[in-house]
């Protein structure tokens, strides 16, 4: 894997608003930043896979409930 050593900055494919978001990855974190303004969030790299773990749980727990709902009957 790449390590990186200088800042890499691409405007992402996501909107906020119909505004374009601006990434920046950083070593150590990356930035977040809607196009145009000077408002911008910081997240750590631990936290970004923690939301990603989080995610991934709650759609193996949706995805036992309806399969436990399948077997019932009305």
């Amino acid at each position: 894997m790449t390590r990186l050593t200088k800042p890499v900055i691409r405007e992402s494919v996501c909107m906020d608003r119909g505004v374009p978001l601006i990434v920046t990855l950083l070593s150590r974190y990356l930035e977040v930043l809607p196009k145009g303004t000077t408002q911008h969030y910081i997240l750590g790299y631990d936290s970004c896979l923690w939301i990603a773990v989080k995610r991934d749980l709650e759609k193996m727990r949706r995805e036992k409930e309806q399969q436990t709902r399948k077997g019932r009957r009305p």
